[in-house]
C-alpha cells in the first residue's frame, strides 16, 4: 500500500513536472507569437515614420555598375598580319616658315605717284570780241488786217425773199505785202564760246595719284625658318588595342543616392487649440508715457487685461452676436471709402478688403422731401413695427457701386459681403435739422430689404420685404449719433424768416395791427449739422428722425409755366414753431429766361390751385401752426395782416410761382432763291362750306389710306401757263394759281355743290427764303423736320424745329404756311414736343381732328416757277465735288403737278396720304410711290421721260431736243434750257405734308449766264480736277457784228465796270465780279458768270472766250453751246491782241438780249499735251528736323500765286499712293520731309518754288526735267536760275516743258523740284548697327540717342552744348544686322576743340525685348581751316554700369553694334501631393530662386498668378504684382496649386530654377525642360524662354505604406507560422500520450 501510494506519488510528481514543461513551453511558444504579433503591428507605423518620401532608392554605385567600352577609332591588326614600324629612313628634315612678314619689294612714292588733281584743264582763257558777234535781221508782220480772198455777196447771202442774210461784210481782200513787215536788226553772239579767265596749274593742284602707301620690303633668310623632322613614309603600321583604347563607362541605371534629412517628412507637432478671443478691447497698462509732464493721463486709453470672461469657451465656440455699435479701432484687413459732395454730406464707411469682389466707389445723397424715395422711406417707417415716435424726418440713400461708373448716382447698387464682417460708417450732414430738435430723441434707422428667395430658393415668386432696423441712438446696444450747431452759411433751401409778430387785438382788414421793429426784419434760423457712426452689414435707405420741442411742417415752392409744366427745380421751405414765424414767400421769386413772373398759387396739384397773390403784392407769407393736424396760413399785403387765409387742405403743402413764357423757338438760315431765278407763289383758300375737302369737279375726295395718289386729274399740257382739270368742262386752275389773282375772287370748283368752292382769301407772290441748302448741294424743304411760316414782308420763316416731334403723324398738319408758332414754351407730354400755333392754345398732334382742323388754315396753293439748264449727262457737280444725278424730289399731299415745257411730267394729283415722287434728269426716269387704281394701289409706278414728253407734245419735238439713252429712257440734249412749273394744292382737311428737293440749275430771266467747263478729251477728268480747274479763264461780251479782233471799247456788249454774280454748283458764291478796263472778266472752272437786268432792247450779242497763245493747242477744241439759240459749235478761233499780249479768241454764236442767255464754253482738254510739276521736300543726313516738321513753301504759276483751292496729289516718302490735297491759303503749301506734291500744269507754264523763312537753314534747290525716257537735271541741261537776294528767301524758277537740245515737243513733261534743308554748315558721323536675336517675324523699329558728355571720364550731360548731334532709327524686319549712322552737326560760329558725345540705344516699352543697355563715347574733333571739319578720332564702349568694355576696339571697329534680343516668358506651376492624392488641398507657399542663365539682365517684369488657392499667406504681405531681376536672379513665390507667369524676359536665355527648401517632400519636374530630373533634385535648366517655356514643380509628401525596412517581413512571419505548427503539434501529441497514460 505503502509502496502504491509512493508510486502514485512518483506518477503525480512526474506528471506535474512534464505540465510544467508543457506550461513552459506553451509560455515561450505564446510569448513568441505575441512578439511576432505586436511587431508586425507596430512595423507599418515604425516604418512610416522613418520612411524616406524622396521618393528614390539608397544606392551607391559598385564596380557591376560599371563596364569597359571601346573608344578606339582603329581596326587591330589581325595575327600572323605582317606589320610596319616606322624607322629613321621613313622621316626627313625639312625647313619650315616661321616667319610672319610677307616678302615684297616694298614701295616708296616716285615723281610718276603724284599728278593733276584739280580737275581742269589748263587753258589761256577767252574774252568776246567784235568777231564773236553777227548782225541779225528780223522780219515781223505788224499789219492787224488778216488775209483774206475777199467777198461778194452772191444768191447764197440772200433768202428767198431776197432779204440779205449774210453777216459778213463786202471787201476786196487784203494780202500782206512789204509794208506789212517791219524790219529790225539785232547783234547776236555767235562765237560758240563762253569768257572766262582761264586756268594754270599750281602747286595746289598736284596730289598722289598712285592709290598705293609707302611700306618697307622684305626677304625671307635663315633667321626665318626651322628645321623639323617630317613623316614622310606613307606605309600603314599596325595596331593592337592597350588599355588607352577603353574608357570605364556607367551602365548602371539606379542613381546614387544616401537619403538625408531633407528624404523624410518633418513632424508636425500638434498646434494647441488655444481659446477665441472676444473681447473688443486691447490690452494696456498704463506706463509714463501714458502721463503728461503734470501727471495727467493722455493716452486716451483704458486699463485693461484679458480675463476668463475675454474668451468663448474652447469646447463649444458661441456665435458672436453682430451689434451696430461702431468700434473704438478699425479693425485691420479694413478699406476706407469716402464721399462728400458740396452740399455738405460727408460719409466715411470702413469695409473688409475684398468683401465687395470688385472695385467699388461710395455714393450718397440727401433725398428730397418731395422725391419718391423720399415718400417710400416714410410710409416703410410708419408701418414697421418698431417705428420711432417723429416729428421730422430726413432720408437718406448710401450705397456702393462700380468704381467705373460715370454716374453714380444712376449706377446698380453693390453689397457686400456680409460674412466677411459687418461695415462701419459715419456720416456727418451740415445743416440737415432744425435747431430745436430734442437731441435724446435723434435715431438713425436703416431700410434693410430682405428676401425669402421665392419657391425653393429659385427666386420664382421672390417676396420682398423691407425691414426698418435702428442703428444709431442714444441707447449702448447701437452706434452713436449727435448733433451740433452749423457754423457755415444756410443752404439756398433754407429761407430767411422774419420773427413773429405780435398781433394787436384791434388788426382788421381795413386797419392791419401795426408791425413790430422785428417783423421786417428777417433773420436766419439756426440749423444743426447731424454726425452718426453706426455698422451695418447691407446699405439702402437710411433715415434719421427726431422730435422737435415743438411741430413743425415744410411747403414745396414749385416754378411752372401757365400749363403747370415745371420750369425750373422745385424748392423746400421749412416753416416752424407754434405761431412760428412768417416766410416771405418773395424771396423765390426770381428771373427766368424766357418767362415772365405772373402771380403765386397754392394747392394739392396745379390743376386744383387757388391763387394766393399777383406778383405785384408786395407782402407775401407763409408759416405753420399747431391745431389737431396742424395748418398752413398766409397772408399778403392785399388782404391785410389782420387776417391770415387759411390753406384749404393740410396736404396742401404746394405753392406755385407761376410764369408766363416768352420763348424765343429758334430759326435756321434759308438761301436767297428769288435771286437765282426761283419764283414761289402762295394763295389762301377759304371753303364756302367750311371745314372739309374741296373737289374739283370730279366728286373725287380722298383716295383711302395706302391707296396711292390720283393721276390724269389734269391734261398733259399747260395752257396759258396753267394746269386744267379733265372734268368740270376743262376748267383752268389759273383761278388758283394766277398771279393776278385778287382777295375775295372766287373760284367754282364744283358746279354740283357749291360747299366746294373756294373764295381766295391771300394772294402772295414772288417769295423767298424757303429752302436751305443741304449738305450734298441740294435745294432743300422739308415740314417733317422744319416749321416754315410765310412773313409779311414775303421772306418764309423756316424755324429749326417742326411743328411736333415724332409724336406728330403725318394724319396731323405740319406745312401750313400761312400760320406761325406761338414763342412759347412747348408742351411736353408722352416723351413728345408740340409747339403752339399762334392764335390757338392748341398744339397739332394733341387734340381731336375736327376740333383742330376748324381752328386750322388748311387750303392753300403752291406754285413754284423757273428757267434751268440741262447740264452735260443731267450730272451736277455737288458739294463734295463728286458728280451727281440732276433729281427733282416731292414727297407730301395733296395735288402735286410737275410741268417741264408745258409738259406733264409728274403727275401726283387727288387728295391722299404722303407719298413720294420724283424726275431724275440724268436717267429719264420718273418715279411715283403709289398710284389709285380701283383694283387696288400700284406700288413704284416708273415713266420715261420722253414717253411723257411726247404724250403733251410729239416725238418729232422729242427727237429734236431729247436723245435716248443705252436702256431705253429719253433724256433732254446737254446744255439746253427749259421751262419748270410745279403746282401744289392742300384741298383735304386732315394732313399737310410738304417736302421739296432739288438740284436743277436756275437761270434768272433777263440775264446772261457764262459758264465754264474742262473736259479730257479721253475722259479722264481726274486729270484736270486740279490746277486748271482753279485757272481763271477770261471772256468778253461784244456786240453782234463786232469783229474778234477788236478792241474798240464802243463794240463790248458788257462794258468795263459792270458787277456780275460769281455761281457755283447751282449756289451763289457769295463773291462778285467786276469787268476790267479792257472788258474782260474771268471765272474758273465749273463757274458761272451771271449778268443781270439786261434789257430786253439791248440787242444781240456773242461771247468770246481768249486764251493764251502758247496754251492754245492743249486744248483740243472749244465747244460752245449757247442757248435759247445758236445750239452746239465749236467756237471759231481769232486771233486777238490785248495790251500787247497775244490771244487766241473762241467765239459763241449769238445771242437776243430779249431772251435768258446762257453760253457754256467747254474746254477740250488733251491729257497727254499736259505736264506735271512734282515739288519734293528733303532734309539733308544728320539734320536735327524731324520727321512730322513742317515746311511752307510758296508756289507761283504764270507769274501768279496758286489759288487757293487748287487740288494737288501728295506722296509720302517712297510711296506710289497719292492722297488728294488742296492748297489752302493762296500760293502756299506744306510740306514735311519725305513728301511730295504733284500739279498737272499747262506745257510751257513758268513756276517759282521757295521756302518760306528758307534764310533760317542751308535751303538748297535742284531739278529734274523728263520726257518719256530721257532726264535731264539742273547741272546738266535743265535750266533752274535760283536767286539769293541779300535778304529774304531764296527763289528757283523755270518752265514746265522747256526745250532742250533738239527736243521741241516737251508737252506730257515731268519737273521735279527738290528742296533740300541742311541744319548745320558741317558735320561728321559714326555707323551703328542693330541686331536681333531670336527674330522670327514681324517689324521692330529701335531709336539711338546722342547726348554730349563733359569728357571721356565724365559721362554726365554737358551743361554748355556745342553742336547739334542726331541720333537714328532703324527698323529691323529679319535676323541680319541692320546699318545706320549718328551724326553730329556744327555751325561755323562754334569753337574748334575735341567733343565726346554718348551714343546709347532708347529703351523702349516693348515687354517682348530685352533692350542693350551699354553705350559708347565717340570723341570728335573740330578742327579751325576754310572750311571748318569734324572728325570722329576715337570711341570707347562701356557697359550699362559704366564698367570699359575692352573688347570694342576703334578704329578696327568701325560700326558701334547694338544686340537686342526678344523677350519671352516663364511660368512655373507648384502642385504638391499627399499619397499619391490628386485632391490634397494645400495653401503653403514655395520659394524659388531663378537664374537666367548667359544672361546679366536686371528689370522688374510684371508677374500674373492664376489658380491661388484661398487663404494664402503671402511673404511681404499681398501678392506680387512684378519681380525684381538683377544680374539675371532672382527670388520668385508659387503658392500650392498655383502657377506664376513672369513676362519680358530675354528670350535667348535659359533659366535654372531651383525650389530653397524642400524638406520633408519629394521634387519632380515636368513640362518644358532642357535637363532631365532622373535623380529627383530640386533643380531643373528651362528650356530657352523664346519657347515661353512651363515647367511644373511637383512636391509628394505622405507616401504608401513600405514592406518594411532591412530584411523585411517574411522571416518573421515564417518563424511565426512554424512556432505556430510546432506548438500544434506538441499539443496534439500530448494529449495522445495522457489518452494512453489513463488507459
Amino acid at each position: 500500500m505503502k509502496h502504491t501510494l509512493t508510486s502514485k506519488a512518483a506518477e503525480l510528481m512526474r506528471k506535474n513536472g512534464r505540465h510544467r514543461r508543457w506550461r513552459r513551453a506553451f509560455s515561450g511558444m505564446a510569448a513568441v507569437v505575441v512578439f511576432i504579433t505586436t511587431y508586425m503591428l507596430i512595423l507599418p507605423a515604425i516604418t512610416m515614420e522613418n520612411q524616406a518620401i524622396c521618393g528614390m532608392a539608397e544606392h551607391t554605385h559598385t564596380d557591376a555598375c560599371y563596364e569597359m567600352q571601346l573608344v578606339c577609332t582603329q581596326e587591330e591588326t589581325p595575327e600572323g598580319a605582317d606589320v610596319h614600324v616606322h624607322g629613321p629612313e621613313c622621316y626627313e628634315q625639312q625647313q619650315v616658315l616661321t616667319c610672319t612678314k610677307q616678302e615684297g619689294e616694298g614701295h616708296t612714292h616716285t615723281d610718276a605717284c603724284y599728278g593733276y588733281v584739280c580737275g581742269q584743264e589748263e587753258s589761256a582763257g577767252h574774252t568776246h570780241t567784235d568777231a564773236c558777234y553777227t548782225e541779225v535781221t528780223h522780219r515781223e508782220l505788224t499789219c492787224t488786217e488778216p488775209e483774206s480772198a475777199g467777198h461778194t455777196h452772191g444768191d447764197g447771202c440772200y433768202d428767198a425773199d431776197g432779204n440779205l442774210v449774210c453777216t459778213e461784210a463786202e471787201s476786196t481782200g487784203h494780202t500782206h505785202g512789204d509794208s506789212c513787215y517791219t524790219e529790225t536788226v539785232t547783234r547776236e553772239l555767235t562765237c560758240g564760246q563762253e569768257e572766262s579767265s582761264g586756268h594754270t596749274h599750281t602747286d595746289a593742284c598736284i596730289g598722289l595719284i598712285c592709290g598705293q602707301e609707302e611700306y618697307e620690303g622684305h626677304t625671307h633668310t635663315d633667321a626665318c625658318y626651322t628645321t623639323e623632322d617630317v613623316l614622310v613614309c606613307t606605309q600603314p603600321t599596325g595596331h593592337t588595342h592597350g588599355d588607352g583604347c577603353y574608357e570605364k563607362v556607367l551602365v548602371c541605371d539606379v542613381p546614387e543616392h544616401t537619403h538625408t534629412e531633407e528624404c523624410y517628412p518633418a513632424a508636425e507637432p500638434e498646434e494647441p487649440q488655444e481659446p477665441e478671443l472676444i473681447c473688443t478691447l486691447p490690452e494696456h497698462s498704463h506706463e509714463d508715457a501714458c502721463y503728461d509732464a503734470d501727471g495727467n493721463l493722455i493716452c486716451g486709453m483704458e486699463e485693461h487685461t484679458h480675463t476668463e470672461e475675454c474668451y468663448a469657451p474652447v469646447e463649444i465656440p458661441e456665435e458672436e452676436t453682430p451689434t451696430t455699435a461702431f468700434p473704438e479701432e478699425i479693425p485691420e484687413g479694413y478699406v476706407e471709402y469716402t464721399f462728400d459732395n458740396e452740399a455738405g454730406l460727408t460719409v466715411t464707411a470702413y469695409a473688409p478688403e475684398g468683401a465687395f469682389g470688385q472695385d467699388v466707389q461710395l455714393f450718397a445723397e440727401v433725398l428730397s422731401e418731395d422725391s419718391e424715395e423720399y415718400a417710400q422711406a416714410k410710409e416703410n417707417l410708419d408701418k414697421a413695427e418698431n417705428a420711432p415716435e417723429y416729428t421730422g424726418m430726413a432720408a437718406m440713400d448710401i450705397r456702393f457701386v462700380d468704381a467705373a461708373a460715370e454716374d453714380p448716382a444712376a449706377a446698380e447698387e453693390i453689397e457686400p459681403d456680409a460674412e466677411m464682417g459687418q461695415v462701419f460708417v459715419k456720416i456727418d450732414a451740415q445743416a440737415l435739422i432744425p435747431e430745436d430738435v430734442d437731441e435724446s430723441t435723434l435715431a438713425v434707422q436703416h431700410h434693410a430689404k430682405v428676401s425669402d428667395g421665392g419657391i425653393f430658393g429659385t427666386g420664382i415668386f421672390e417676396h420682398t420685404d423691407v425691414v426698418v432696423e435702428t442703428v444709431a441712438d442714444n441707447t449702448e446696444e447701437t452706434g452713436d449719433i449727435t448733433a451740433v450747431p452749423d457754423e457755415t452759411a444756410l443752404p439756398e433751401t433754407l429761407p430767411a424768416l422774419a420773427d413773429e409778430p405780435e398781433m394787436a387785438e384791434a388788426a382788421t382788414l381795413e386797419e392791419p395791427a401795426a408791425e413790430t421793429e422785428t417783423e421786417t426784419e428777417e433773420t436766419q434760423p439756426a440749423a444743426m449739422n447731424v454726425e452718426a457712426e453706426f455698422a451695418v452689414n447691407s446699405f439702402s435707405t437710411f433715415t434719421i428722425t427726431w422730435k422737435g420741442n415743438y411741430y413743425s411742417g415744410s411747403v414745396t415752392v414749385h416754378y411752372v409755366d401757365e400749363r403747370g409744366t415745371e420750369i425750373t427745380g422745385s424748392q423746400t421751405s421749412r416753416v416752424e414753431k407754434n405761431n412760428g414765424n412768417w416766410v416771405d414767400l418773395k424771396q423765390y421769386s426770381k428771373e427766368i429766361e424766357n418767362y415772365t413772373f405772373s402771380g403765386y398759387y397754392y394747392g394739392s396739384t396745379f390743376e386744383n390751385k387757388q391763387k394766393m397773390a399777383d406778383a405785384s403784392a408786395s407782402v407775401i407769407q407763409v408759416r405753420y401752426t399747431t391745431d389737431y393736424y396742424g395748418s398752413y396760413y398766409y397772408r399778403t399785403q392785399n388782404y391785410g395782416y389782420g387776417t391770415y387765409m387759411q390753406f384749404d387742405e393740410y396736404y396742401n403743402r404746394n405753392i406755385y410761382l407761376v410764369y408766363k413764357g416768352t420763348y424765343n423757338i429758334p430759326t435756321i438760315k434759308t438761301v436767297d432763291s428769288a435771286s437765282a431765278g426761283i419764283t414761289i407763289n402762295l394763295f389762301d383758300y377759304y371753303r364756302n362750306g367750311g371745314v372739309g375737302e374741296f373737289a374739283l369737279g370730279d366728286g373725287k375726295g380722298w383716295t383711302g389710306g395706302g391707296m396711292g395718289v390720283r393721276q390724269d386729274v389734269v391734261k398733259p399740257s399747260l395752257e396759258d401757263g396753267f394746269p386744267v382739270v379733265n372734268v368740270n368742262g376743262g376748267k383752268s386752275l389759273s383761278g388758283l394759281f394766277g398771279a393776278d389773282l385778287k382777295i375775295g375772287d372766287k373760284f367754282e370748283a364744283d358746279r354740283y355743290n357749291g360747299d366746294n368752292n373756294v373764295t381766295i382769301t391771300d394772294v402772295r407772290t414772288n417769295l423767298n427764303n424757303l429752302f436751305y441748302i443741304d449738305k450734298d448741294g441740294y435745294y432743300y424743304y422739308n415740314s417733317a423736320e422744319n416749321f416754315a411760316s410765310l412773313q409779311d414782308d414775303g421772306n418764309f420763316k423756316v424755324y429749326a424745329v417742326p411743328v411736333g416731334s415724332s409724336g406728330v403723324e403725318a394724319a396731323y398738319p405740319k406745312f401750313i404756311p400761312f400760320m406761325d408758332l406761338q414763342q412759347k414754351a412747348p408742351l411736353v407730354q408722352d416723351g413728345n414736343t408740340y409747339y403752339y400755333l399762334e392764335g390757338l392754345n392748341v398744339c397739332t398732334g394733341t387734340n381731336s381732328n375736327d376740333d383742330f382742323i376748324k381752328a386750322v388754315d388748311l387750303h392753300f396753293g403752291m406754285n413754284i416757277d423757273f428757267e434751268f439748264l440741262m447740264p452735260k449727262d443731267g450730272k451736277i457737280e455737288g458739294a463734295n465735288g463728286e458728280k451727281q444725278n440732276m433729281v427733282f424730289e416731292f414727297a407730301g399731299d395733296d395735288d402735286v403737278w410737275v410741268f417741264i415745257d408745258g409738259a406733264l411730267v409728274l403727275d401726283m394729283g387727288g387728295i391722299h396720304d404722303n407719298y413720294n415722287g420724283s424726275i431724275n434728269f440724268a436717267t429719264g426716269d420718273v418715279y411715283v410711290e403709289k398710284v389709285y387704281s380701283t383694283d387696288g394701289a400700284k406700288e413704284n409706278q416708273h415713266y420715261d421721260l420722253g414717253d411723257l414728253m411726247a404724250e403733251a407734245k410729239d416725238w418729232e419735238w422729242v427727237r429734236a431736243n431729247m436723245h435716248e439713252l443705252p436702256g431705253g429712257n429719253w433724256v433732254f440734249n446737254d446744255y439746253t434750257t427749259h421751262e419748270f412749273d410745279f403746282f401744289y394744292l392742300e384741298r383735304g382737311w386732315y394732313g399737310s405734308n410738304c417736302k421739296i428737293k432739288f438740284n436743277l440749275p436756275a437761270l434768272q430771266k433777263n440775264s446772261l449766264n457764262v459758264s465754264k467747263t474742262l473736259e479730257a478729251v479721253d475722259g479722264a477728268s481726274e486729270e484736270i480736277n486740279q490746277y486748271l480747274n482753279n485757272l481763271e479763264y477770261k471772256f468778253r461780251v461784244l456786240k453782234d457784228g463786232a469783229k474778234p479782233s477788236t478792241t474798240d471799247p464802243s463794240d463790248l456788249f458788257i462794258t468795263p465796270g459792270t458787277n456780275f454774280d460769281i455761281y457755283k454748283n447751282n449756289v451763289d458764291t457769295g463773291r462778285d465780279g467786276t469787268v476790267a478796263p479792257d472788258g474782260t472778266f474771268v471765272i474758273k472752272a465749273n463757274e458761272t458768270a451771271v449778268f443781270t437786268n439786261i434789257s430786253e432792247n439791248a440787242g444781240r450779242y456773242y461771247v468770246q472766250e481768249i486764251v493764251e497763245e502758247e496754251y492754245s493747242e492743249q486744248f483740243g477744241g472749244v465747244e460752245v453751246n449757247v442757248k435759247p439759240e445758236g445750239g452746239t459749235s465749236y467756237g471759231e478761233e481769232n486771233g486777238v491782241t490785248i495790251d500787247d499780249q497775244k490771244f487766241v479768241g473762241m467765239i459763241s454764236g449769238s445771242v437776243d438780249a430779249s431772251a435768258t442767255g446762257f453760253v457754256n464754253f467747254t474746254n477740250k482738254v488733251d491729257i497727254k499735251e499736259l505736264s506735271l510739276l512734282r515739288i519734293t521736300k528733303d532734309a539733308a543726313n544728320g539734320s536735327s528736323f524731324g520727321d512730322d516738321e513742317e515746311f511752307t513753301i510758296r508756289v507761283t504759276m504764270g507769274g501768279e500765286d496758286v489759288p487757293a483751292g487748287t487740288i494737288y496729289q501728295l506722296y509720302e516718302d517712297g510711296s506710289d499712293i497719292a492722297t488728294t490735297g488742296t492748297v489752302s491759303d493762296s500760293g502756299e503749301i506744306t510740306l514735311k520731309p519725305g513728301q511730295t506734291v504733284a500739279f498737272r500744269v499747262l506745257t510751257g507754264t513758268e513756276y517759282t518754288v521757295s521756302e518760306v523763312n528758307g534764310s533760317t537753314y542751308h535751303v538748297g534747290y535742284t531739278a529734274t526735267q523728263t520726257i518719256g525716257q530721257t532726264t535731264w537735271t539742273s547741272d546738266d541741261d535743265y535750266t533752274l536760275i535760283v536767286t539769293s537776294p541779300e535778304s529774304g528767301d531764296a527763289v528757283a524758277s523755270g518752265v514746265v516743258g522747256q526745250a532742250i537740245g533738239d527736243i521741241t515737243d516737251t508737252t506730257n513733261a515731268t519737273v521735279e523740284v527738290t528742296i533740300t534743308n541742311q541744319s548745320y554748315d558741317f558735320n561728321t558721323f559714326v555707323n551703328v548697327s542693330k541686331t536681333l536675336t531670336g527674330y522670327s517675324a514681324g517689324t521692330y523699329e529701335f531709336t539711338f540717342n546722342v547726348e554730349q558728355v563733359k569728357g571721356a571720364g565724365d559721362h554726365t550731360a554737358a551743361t554748355n552744348k556745342v553742336g547739334t548731334p542726331v541720333g537714328a532709327t532703324l527698323t529691323v524686319n529679319s535676323s541680319n544686322e541692320v546699318l545706320g549712322a549718328v551724326y553730329f552737326g556744327f555751325k561755323n560760329n562754334e569753337s574748334s576743340g575735341t567733343y565726346y558725345y554718348k551714343v546709347s540705344e532708347q529703351k523702349g516699352t516693348d515687354a517682348t525685348i530685352s533692350y542693350d543697355e551699354s553705350y559708347y563715347i565717340v570723341e570728335v574733333k573740330v578742327e579751325a581751316g576754310t572750311p571748318k571739319t569734324a572728325s570722329v578720332t576715337d570711341v570707347t564702349k562701356y557697359s550699362k554700369n559704366g564698367a570699359k568694355d575692352t573688347t570694342f576696339i576703334w578704329p578696327e571697329n568701325t560700326t558701334l553694334p547694338f544686340t537686342n534680343s526678344l523677350a519671352g516668358s516663364l511660368s512655373i506651376t507648384k502642385q504638391v501631393t499627399y499619397n499619391g492624392n490628386p485632391d490634397y488641398q494645400s495653401n503653403a507657399v514655395f520659394t524659388f530662386d531663378v537664374v537666367l542663365n548667359s544672361s546679366d539682365f536686371t528689370g522688374t517684369p510684371a508677374v500674373t498668378y492664376t489658380e491661388v488657392p484661398d487663404g494664402v499667406t503671402w511673404p511681404g504681405g499681398s501678392q506680387p504684382t512684378s519681380v525684381r531681376f538683377s544680374d539675371g536672379k532672382a527670388t520668385v513665390y508659387v503658392p500650392a496649386g498655383a502657377t506664376l507667369k513672369i513676362d519680358g524676359l530675354p528670350a535667348a536665355a535659359q533659366a535654372t530654377i531651383t525650389e530653397t527648401t524642400t524638406d520633408g517632400y519629394a521634387v519632380s519636374w515636368s513640362g518644358d525642360t532642357a535637363t532631365t530630373n532622373d535623380s529627383k533634385t530640386a533643380s531643373i535648366t528651362t528650356k530657352p524662354i523664346s519657347e515661353d517655356p512651363v515647367v511644373i514643380c511637383t512636391n509628394t509628401t505622405g507616401a504608401v505604406l513600405p514592406s518594411t525596412g532591412g530584411m523585411g517581413t517574411t522571416p518573421f512571419l515564417a518563424l511565426g507560422t512554424l512556432l505556430t505548427l510546432g506548438a500544434g503539434m506538441l499539443l496534439v501529441q500530448r494529449r495522445r500520450k495522457e489518452g494512453s497514460d489513463a488507459v
